[in-house]
């Protein structure tokens, strides 16, 4: 019997005296006691704890053991405790066929056999602990079957994710080499067209261009999605991430006076070089949220002669373990069945060619990669916060080797054109 979970008994007797020598006969047994004085104690006493039996007494003032017994088995939280009757009354079959119909389950009689009693009681208690057994036993089988569910999900889930995951990189490594000779072609008839001023043309070529670039951006992220390393997510931060980053968002303020851009970057964080592909990581969330807060009606507005009332703000903390990137947007938020599938590829509420569906999966799949978390708060109305915790594995700058002098070039996201 589990000694942290003592079964309980109750003696319900008007009378104390006899509560106390009922007390004395179960003194030993691995049970807790409790008493009542009458039904509505008893009542009470039952609603509040569960009870392996109840030793009830017949004759009581005010609701006698009968009816008492029949308000216990009316209750659905009550009706399966056993009740044994506790009976001075001369034993009579009409008494008992009585106490049976009121739903006891035995009977004894005063003046009480201790032995007797005690085996009585010890049979309940013993049955309340295998009722006890088979209860944790059945928790613990929904608990195995749930486990066993989720695992189930979730390797379905990653299966049909590398299947995904394969499928992108073959698609993505099939479209790059077509796309650069597309984009190469297009740059030799936009000089040509810039020869013979012909603006109709031009129009039409920048068209493709734009074109070019969202292609372009999808098969970067599907690239990094396919887990691959794109060159914009995997060269080395060659300069302390909050400052470059702190630059980054005033060039962003620059390129977008329509949105108040705020940041705030710790002093720990500020000379702080972290893994590889960080400082994109950072640009790529701050696109998403500089689009979602132009989404809002109003948005492109001219702004001169006030300030605008759209706002993307970006923190960066950092302590011995970790490197926090939160950014945040006072944009249309989002519901919490849009935020379900927010990692999902090509997964997008915009409208066509205006999102490749893909920037918050790439990030999600860098972010992996490193070992960290992403998490997104969001309601419709309300914002929207992406929060990107890091592990702080990387020396500051002063301590860390020098980057690689490897020459990088420039980022094909930002700049729309393929590598090759």
């Amino acid at each position: 019997m589990n000694a942290l979970r003592k079964p309980n008994v109750l003696i319900v007797d008007d009378q104390a005296a006899n509560r106390t020598v009922l007390r004395a006969v179960l003194k030993g047994e691995n049970a807790d006691i409790y008493e009542a004085a009458n039904g509505t104690e008893a009542l009470s006493q039952m609603l509040a704890h569960r009870f392996a039996v109840v030793l009830l007494d017949v004759m009581m003032p005010g609701l006698d053991g009968f009816e008492l017994a029949t308000l216990i088995r009316a209750q659905e939280e009550t009706r399966d405790t056993p009740i044994i009757f506790v009976s001075a009354i001369d034993r009579s079959d009409r008494i008992e066929f009585e106490g049976y119909e009121r739903g006891a389950v035995d009977f004894v009689f005063k003046p009480v056999r201790a032995p007797i009693l005690r085996q009585k009681v010890r049979q309940f208690l013993k049955q309340h602990e295998r009722q006890a057994d088979l209860e944790r036993q059945y928790e613990k089988l929904v608990a195995k079957r749930r486990e066993f569910e989720l695992f189930r999900a979730k390797h379905f889930a990653d299966e049909k994710m590398a299947a995904v995951s394969r499928m992108a990189s073959g698609i993505a490594h099939e479209v790059n080499s077509p796309l650069a000779v597309i984009a190469t072609n297009l740059s030799f008839l936009r000089s040509v067209v810039e020869d013979v001023d012909d603006e109709d043309a031009a129009l039409g070529l920048q068209e493709a261009q734009d074109a070019v670039n969202t292609v372009a951006r999808i098969v970067s992220r599907l690239r990094i999605f396919g887990g691959g390393r794109d060159d914009h997510f995997g060269a080395p931060d060659s300069e302390a991430y909050g400052q470059l980053l702190q630059e980054q968002v005033a060039t962003k303020a620059e390129a977008h006076p329509e949105v108040t851009f705020v940041a705030h970057i710790d002093e720990e964080a500020r000379l702080f070089r972290p893994a590889p592909g960080c400082i994109q990581l950072g640009l790529e969330l701050i696109d998403i949220a500089v689009r979602a807060v132009r989404t809002v009606e109003g948005a492109n507005d001219n702004v001169e002669g006030g300030e605008p009332s759209h706002v993307v703000e970006v923190h960066l903390t950092q302590d011995a373990q970790h490197l926090q990137l939160i950014v945040t947007d006072n944009g249309i938020g989002m519901t919490e069945e849009i935020r379900a599938h927010l990692f999902e590829p090509f997964f997008t509420t915009k409208q066509e060619w205006t999102s490749t569906g893909l920037g918050l999966t790439a990030v999600f799949g860098v972010v992996a990669e490193m070992r960290g978390t992403i998490a997104v708060e969001s309601a419709p109305g309300q914002g929207t916060v992406v929060s990107v915790t890091l592990p702080a594995t990387a020396a500051s700058l002063e301590e860390a080797s020098p980057p690689s002098s490897d020459p990088v070039d420039d980022d094909p996201l930002l700049r729309g054109t393929p590598k090759h």
